[in-house]
């Protein structure tokens, strides 16, 4: 951790404590299952096969526009990648001692004398933010520590960034820097300005006011058009699993050869069970810190290049520790995922498993998630109840999509169906049309930013409608501990949202129409004769023809070693084997359909859903466990005894 993160998280203490106590009260006060199923109405809805494909085709382009492997720029090693936050105007300046300062770095400097009203500066910042439909402006400003004490603001850029710019008969993007300022101090007596790898021109005294440069490209330019800061998880991970899935092992090889590099385990990440390559891992792995656990980055720092740099997640700077037990405790998205591991291992979705602080089965979990749905909208985020959040909403369509449509669950089914539908509606279509609900206001705002085409929103509070909502503790937290702002748009999505979000469709299209099964979780069962094979499936032969740039996941530096592609990509024949036969089931009844079955209490199989009896018991009592767990409020639990739970 760095030593400003240490000084912030000391005084941020006694803040992270009251968001925690909050989130607690908030969460023990909403475990009570509401009565979804009865108010629902006109829940009935049918996401088609070519509708799923389009939305998958639109999510390809946009995971490819962040696919960070240009060399020496981007990456730090030949045949290697990364994949980028999101779409955004990477600016950085590189002065004439070598000094390169990147928009939105996490570095802050110390000075008595500072331009800004604290001590500690972070060395770019945004202000005099502007967004319309088709324009973005803002200024940005490099910092620079001229001393021990002093701080100095080398350079304030405008940026101005016109989204619908035509040339001829196409439209794209154009990006115009003007100078404001420029302190010509020593060592600094000028700095190249560039947007990304374009040199956009030289600030020197003198030229404010002046244009120092622009650039326009069009939509298919990702190079100076996605995020300087990119993650390793969980986004490269992510985007190593998506290739796979897609069959792309060229630049699957790229990510897996940065991620061995940097000591990460393939497939050890919180999201691997939705692609069903963490069959191998231990049955809590999601909830492993340390170094060698599933936050690895907290505990490395990969070297930055010219137009690349590694970001810092608040987990580090909360503590992994303390993250691990706040997505254990008091919240659903991690124990969803770990829902969907189960499944995955076991395909026993009955059998209760303790996750270090509930006992509770995969269907438990689904039915515990259905008590955070929005109705006709979405899974809730943990501190409001009133916003959507696509990663939760997205694992929850994967758990209920298998319970529904290979385990027969009805309700889960219902749920699939409607979720998959509002998934879909949440995510940036064709024409790059962005609604976005301002919560000050109470407005709805229109945008068009082409470059987030196929990406799906982060969170929304109506089907279609992006919102950003942060509370009081949380803007805190946030400016405490996030990095400063890379540029002045708005930011709908990134590639965690849209990568989780797409994934889950491929997994819906897999188990009701039967596409898109490559890498999606583990059925032992057979395939109906009418069902086709997926057309998207890769022969798990190694290619013969291994060069300098391998199409294969072993190390493309030493390309002799070769042995097998993937192994966790399934060939057709395997495929064939492993979909559920209940692909072709009847059309799923609607919520209110479902009424009857469960409308006021606590969901129908916690009182009644009893393990097999001669699974193996933890070394702790299951009641014990349970009482102590302020998440989970089934008194049900407490007259349980240990022998019905598999440790």
């Amino acid at each position: 951790m760095h030593a400003y993160n240490k000084i912030k998280a000391t005084v941020a203490v006694t803040i992270i404590v009251l968001f925690v106590l909050t989130s607690i009260f908030i969460l023990t006060r909403n475990n009570v299952r509401p009565s979804v199923y009865a108010s629902d109405q006109n829940t009935t809805v049918t996401t088609s096969h070519l509708m799923i494909k389009e939305s998958i085709d639109l999510a390809k382009r946009y995971i490819d526009s962040l696919y960070k492997a240009n060399y020496p720029n981007e990456v730090d090693k030949p045949n290697t990648a990364t994949i980028a936050e999101y779409t955004a105007i990477p600016i950085s300046i590189r002065m004439n001692d070598g000094t390169i300062i990147r928009a939105g770095e996490d570095k802050k400097l110390f000075g008595i004398f500072s331009p800004i009203t604290s001590i500690f500066s972070p060395i770019t910042s945004i202000s005099n933010i502007k967004n319309t439909k088709y324009l973005t402006s803002y200024d940005i400003t490099f910092r620079r520590q001229q001393s021990l004490v002093w701080i100095e603001d080398i350079a304030i850029l405008h940026v101005e960034v016109n989204h619908n710019y035509q040339t001829g008969s196409v439209y794209g993007t154009k990006v115009t820097i003007t100078q404001k300022s420029f302190q010509n101090t020593q060592p600094t007596p000028y700095a190249d300005v560039y947007l990304g790898t374009w040199y956009i021109g030289k600030a020197t005294p003198g030229k404010n006011g002046q244009i120092i440069g622009s650039h326009d490209y069009s939509v298919n330019s990702y190079l100076n058009s996605r995020s300087i800061r990119y993650s390793e998880r969980h986004n490269t991970q992510l985007g190593y699993e998506w290739y796979l899935a897609n069959g792309d092992h060229t630049k699957a090889a790229k990510l897996y050869n940065n991620l061995i590099d940097d000591g990460y385990q393939v497939h050890r990440d919180i999201y691997s069970p939705l692609f069903g390559t963490d069959t191998k891992f231990a049955d809590n792995y999601q909830y492993d810190s340390g170094p060698n656990g599933v936050y690895r980055d907290c505990y490395i720092e990969p070297a930055m290049t010219d137009i690349s740099y590694q970001y810092h997640s608040k987990v580090c700077a909360f503590g992994v520790d303390f993250y691990v037990w706040f997505s254990k405790s008091n919240d659903w998205l991690v124990p969803t995922l770990w829902a969907i591991h189960l499944l995955n291992k076991y395909h026993s979705p009955d059998t209760e498993y303790y996750d270090g602080n509930t006992v509770w089965s995969p269907r438990e979990v689904a039915r515990f998630d259905e008590t955070k749905w929005i109705k006709n909208i979405g899974i809730q985020l943990p501190d409001d109840k009133t916003v959507a959040s696509s990663v939760r909403t997205a694992v929850f369509v994967e758990l209920e999509t298998i319970l529904g449509y290979h385990y027969g669950d009805r309700i889960s089914r219902a749920f699939s169906d409607r979720a998959a539908h509002d998934l879909v509606l949440a995510q940036i279509k064709s024409d790059g049309t962005i609604s976005e609900y301002d919560t000050s206001t109470r407005t709805t705002k229109s945008y068009q930013r082409t470059d987030d085409i196929g990406a799906f929103y982060t969170a929304w509070n109506q089907p279609s409608l992006y919102v950003t909502t942060i509370s009081p503790i949380k803007q805190v937290l946030e400016w405490l501990f996030n990095h400063p702002d890379e540029s002045g748009d708005i930011k709908p999505s990134n590639a965690e949202t849209t990568i989780t979000s797409v994934q889950a469709l491929r997994t819906y299209d897999c188990y009701k129409y039967a596409y898109n099964c490559a890498n999606t979780p583990h059925i032992s069962t057979s395939i109906p004769a009418t069902i086709k094979a997926p057309t998207n499936v890769t022969s798990a032969i190694a290619p013969s023809n291994v060069t300098a740039a391998p199409t294969n996941v072993t190390s493309a530096i030493a390309p002799s070693n070769v042995t097998a592609a993937p192994t966790n990509v399934t060939s057709a024949i395997a495929l064939i084997s492993s979909i559920p036969a209940t692909i072709k089931d009847p059309a799923s009844p609607s919520l209110e359909e479902l009424a009857g079955e469960n409308i006021t209490a606590a969901p129908t199989n916690v009182t009644s859903a009893i393990a097999p009896s001669n699974v193996t018991a933890p070394s702790t009592n299951a009641t014990e466990l349970t009482k102590m767990n302020p998440f989970h409020n089934y008194e049900s639990y407490n007259a349980r005894s240990s022998n019905n739970i598999k440790g």
